[in-house]
């Protein structure tokens, strides 16, 4: 008890569980704070999920109310794109 859960990440889980359909790992903190935040969170995310496979990338829990929201529909926007390609 006490442990980070964040320090296992989806790589890691990945590689110990290559069977295991993963969902969540976004971190929301990153779409309160900026663009270039939220860019280089999803797009760890969607990495890992093309390396990996069998990984769907998304908010763990509910947005929180102090994520702006031109920030949330940047973060809509850029996972439509990687999720496009």
């Amino acid at each position: 008890m006490g442990r980070d859960h964040r320090a296992l990440g989806t790589g890691r889980l990945r590689e110990a569980f290559p069977d295991l359909f993963l969902n969540g790992g976004i971190a929301k903190g990153a779409l309160a704070k900026g663009i270039a935040e939220i860019d280089a969170e999803v797009e760890s995310r969607f990495r890992t999920a093309w390396a990996h496979g069998r990984y769907t990338p998304a908010l763990d829990h509910l947005a929180p109310p102090d994520i702006p929201y031109a920030n949330a529909q940047h973060y809509a926007r850029r996972y439509l794109e990687l999720a496009e390609n």
